[in-house]
């Protein structure tokens, strides 16, 4: 599902417009709830780990390959722990879920 994912993809100054501008909208508002945005650029490939019906593990998105999907593993035959120690972008995942690459509006 990731191809193609990033052909009109939002990145750089205009994600920074994007951010002031709901940062200011949420201050004049008054707005409660947190924003989060996402760069997937900064993110990094294969930050999220998707697991099929038939147990086949795979990073996504990971654009340098054709389908932007990595298999890695399978859970039918490893552990989760096995599994996580094959993934390849462990630091990406982490960094995503920890919102250490996120752009949030607290």
């Amino acid at each position: 599902m990731s191809k193609n994912l990033f052909d009109d993809f939002t990145t750089g100054e205009e994600l920074d417009q994007l951010y002031a501008y709901l940062a200011e909208e949420k201050e004049r508002h008054g707005w409660t709830p947190r924003i989060t945005i996402a760069d997937w650029m900064k993110i990094g490939p294969g930050h999220a780990i998707l697991v099929e019906p038939d147990g086949r593990a795979i990073a996504s998105p990971v654009w340098s390959e054709p389908d932007c999907l990595e298999p890695f593993g399978n859970l039918c035959e490893s552990s989760v722990t096995e599994l996580w120690n094959q993934f390849p972008y462990k630091e990406n995942h982490m960094n995503k879920y920890l919102e250490r690459t996120m752009m949030t509006i607290d």
